[in-house]
């Protein structure tokens, strides 16, 4: 790296890599950036006294990097205080998606809604595991089924060894709730695969019980058009805009299923809302969350930083 790249920023993709930070500076003479992911998550699944240990050394390690970037700011909040850090050393640049293959108006709701008579599709793209929340939405859609709605969910994401028993868990539940026939899981489809997906559905729900650092589905739910129910917790307020005045969907309490399937319905079943929502989140991906966004805030940030 220090022989043929001769770097003037190096990037590293996540806080677990800031052990390399200084090795890299003292070989290169180079800045350093970190980008801030999600770890929060896996630190605090460490079993003590690893996980004292990995916060002493990343508060240690912080002075070695000249920028991080979170996606979103109630993210950047909450590493500041693992790291230790300056509010000015962490920047925001939230994710942005490629558009290409997303539509370049919203969608006609009402149209696709009307087309399948009663029935409502609810989508979920994320992995199968505790953390993004299936087995929420699954129950939530069994509530709406028990009030006599035609509601189905039509979901997919990736499934590692380690979730598969999750995943198994989730049939099952779906069995016992009564909505076996109704719940769809297609498993890990591809981006075209993915964006046909989100031309079925009349909302899409991301009900992670613990805050989320990212949200790429969400963003690609508002690139689709379609109105987001997610919960009220980490990067999805500020991705939805719910405290502006033209929000991209609703955010529920985090671990409730009964406010859960009360926004689901409400974004069902009241078409002015949903399609209100879905234009003001195809909006906000255009004005905020496209690939070349996120690109031209890193280039600004390298010549900020670069030494």
């Amino acid at each position: 790296l220090a022989r043929d790249v001769k770097p003037d920023v190096v990037h590293l993709s996540n806080v677990l890599l800031l052990g390399l930070a200084k090795t890299i500076r003292e070989a290169t003479g180079a800045s350093l950036v970190v980008t801030l992911s999600g770890e929060d998550l896996f630190i605090s699944q460490l079993p003590e006294p690893y996980q004292h240990k990995v916060k002493e050394l990343l508060v240690q390690r912080a002075g070695d990097v000249d920028r991080f970037i979170a996606l979103n700011q109630p993210y950047a909040d909450r590493m500041q205080e693992i790291l230790g850090c300056q509010e000015d050393r962490i920047m925001v640049i939230p994710h942005g998606i490629d558009p290409e293959g997303f539509p370049d108006d919203p969608p006609d709701l009402i149209a696709r809604r009307t087309s399948r008579g009663d029935r409502r599709v609810i989508g979920y793209l994320a992995r199968a595991c505790p953390e993004k929340g299936l087995d929420q939405v699954i129950q939530a859609t069994a509530r709406l089924v028990e009030r006599g709605m035609n509601v189905e969910l039509v979901a997919a994401g990736a499934t590692i060894a380690a979730e598969e028993d999750y995943l198994s868990s989730c049939h099952a539940l779906a069995q016992e709730v009564g909505i076996a026939d109704r719940f769809f899981w297609r498993g890990q489809i591809d981006r075209s695969e993915k964006i046909n997906l989100l031309k079925e559905i009349d909302v899409f729900a991301m009900p992670t019980p613990v805050p989320e650092a990212k949200g790429i589905p969400v963003i690609e739910a508002m690139a689709a058009g379609v109105p987001v129910v997610a919960s009220a917790s980490g990067a999805f307020p500020e991705l939805l805009g719910i405290h502006e005045t033209a929000p991209a969907g609703d955010v529920h309490i985090p671990g409730d299923i009964t406010d859960l399937a009360r926004c689901l319905e409400e974004m069902l079943w009241n078409e002015t809302r949903a399609v209100d929502c879905g234009m003001a989140g195809h909006a906000r991906v255009k004005k905020h969350y496209q690939s070349h966004h996120m690109a031209a805030a890193h280039e600004s940030l390298y010549e900020d930083v670069r030494r």
